[in-house]
């Protein structure tokens, strides 16, 4: 199904901008095929991997692992299959690619693969999206407008 998807949308530098349905359909979606899922090994690294909570962002509950603290291989795998599995959404009015998987929502600020340092993650109520949607959002401070 994603690969129909994507093949639907246009090309932009981080992968593909879907239109609204067809984001709408991705976006919910929370079961991948096979090749849409984290293989593996990748899988065994996410779950075994030291993520750290982000305390400078109690409002935004979310945790990270930073490329220099990790494996480089299987960092770059990781930030890869965001980019190419992941779905174009928000935070405020900053477009993000996000990926979904296992009840938790990963991303990354953006950068070219080669200049990405942090992967973010977070429970997927915790997004944006779902805490818009829920109401719930906090205060907007100043550092976080793009």
């Amino acid at each position: 199904m994603t690969t129909d998807i994507q093949a639907k949308g246009t090309k932009t530098a981080t992968g593909y901008a879907l239109s609204p349905a067809l984001r709408t359909v991705k976006r919910y979606e929370t079961k991948h095929t096979a090749c849409d899922a984290f293989p593996t090994h990748v899988r065994a690294f996410i779950d075994t991997e030291k993520w750290t909570y982000a305390k400078t962002m109690p409002e935004w509950p979310h945790e990270y692992i930073v490329r220099d603290r990790v494996d480089e291989t299987m960092f770059v795998e990781i930030v890869k299959h965001i980019r190419t599995h992941g779905y174009e959404g928000r935070f405020y009015k900053r477009a993000i690619t996000y990926y979904d998987e296992a009840g938790l929502t990963y991303w990354t600020m953006g950068a070219p693969v080669d200049e990405t340092v942090i992967i973010n993650r977070c429970k997927k109520e915790n997004t944006f999206e779902s805490r818009e949607k829920a109401g719930t959002l906090p205060e907007r401070k100043t550092e976080e407008q793009p």
